[in-house]
């Protein structure tokens, strides 16, 4: 199975994340309670080599620096987030493919819950993607699609997903489609945050409109206005740009909707979608 499930991620285009050091990153990210992170923030590396001791004391670019400018993120969220939804929840270091998002917001329709759904695999993520983008679809059409040789489909995965209530099975067709758990979410955005490597952000953050429906670069005041001397680049990527000043949230470049998501989409939901924790108004 473990052979089946790297071919296939190849053949669709999903190699990233059937690779060990991914397979390492799959685990639920950290959700916020009360404003404040379950989790510590990961110790940053700087060129490849790790933080020296001195700079994890607080200095600008620190570790605790950095996590303060993620705290002020999460304080003043709501003002970004009651645009587009009554509700929403907060995870932190969410995990898809080679990349991980410091912040991913789930925003809802009114005060609707989303449906509990566990975690999926990468493998799952595929299918009920492929099933999303392309379905109905019969189990030989969706073989093909996935890259499967015949005989290869991971029925096995399509049990679990039809048990989770994300697959549905229409009985005299055969055809398989994507059901809805998720049908109350009405966007998915996927923050990045530096102290000062604004062009990495970039980069990082556009690789999250693979999934996420908004994509931000979250700057102190000082490097932002290094980064807008480039806001051409922000433009080309349909990535945003935040700041905090005095305690307000303000976004400097709008950013552009993606709508083209592959299974990341469902990989990340799995994780993310699952409780209600904030409700506009709510302070």
């Amino acid at each position: 199975m473990a052979k089946l499930q790297s071919a296939s991620l190849k053949r669709s285009g999903s190699l990233a994340a059937s690779s060990p050091q991914v397979r390492a990153r799959t685990s639920t990210p950290a959700p916020i309670r009360g404003g404040a992170p379950v989790s510590k923030k990961k110790v940053r590396r700087s060129n490849g080599r790790k933080l020296d001791q001195a700079s994890t004391r607080g200095g600008a670019g620190s570790p605790r620096a950095e996590a303060k400018l993620v705290g002020g993120l999460i304080r003043t969220l709501p003002q970004l987030l009651v645009r587009y939804g009554a509700a929403w929840s907060l995870s932190m270091e969410v995990p898809a493919g080679r990349s991980i998002a410091d912040i991913v917001c789930v925003v809802r329709r009114g005060d609707a819950k989303t449906a509990a759904v566990p975690p999926l695999s990468a493998l799952e993520s595929v299918l009920a993607a492929a099933l999303r983008r392309d379905g109905p679809l019969t189990e030989n059409a969706l073989r093909r699609l996935c890259g499967f040789h015949e005989g290869e489909l991971p029925r096995g995965a399509l049990r679990r997903l039809e048990s989770r209530g994300l697959l549905m099975r229409d009985e005299r067709s055969g055809l398989l489609s994507a059901a809805r758990p998720w049908a109350t979410v009405t966007m998915l955005i996927a923050i990045e945050a530096k102290l000062h490597r604004w062009r990495d952000a970039l980069q990082q953050a556009s690789e999250y409109r693979k999934y996420a429906d908004l994509a931000f670069v979250a700057l102190p005041a000082h490097t932002a206005k290094r980064a807008l001397a480039q806001a051409s680049q922000f433009r080309a990527t349909g990535v945003g740009l935040l700041t905090v000043v005095d305690g307000l949230l303000r976004v400097t470049i709008a950013p552009a909707r993606s709508r083209n998501h592959d299974w990341r989409r469902e990989f990340v939901l799995s994780r993310t979608a699952r409780t209600q924790r904030g409700k506009a108004g709510s302070g």
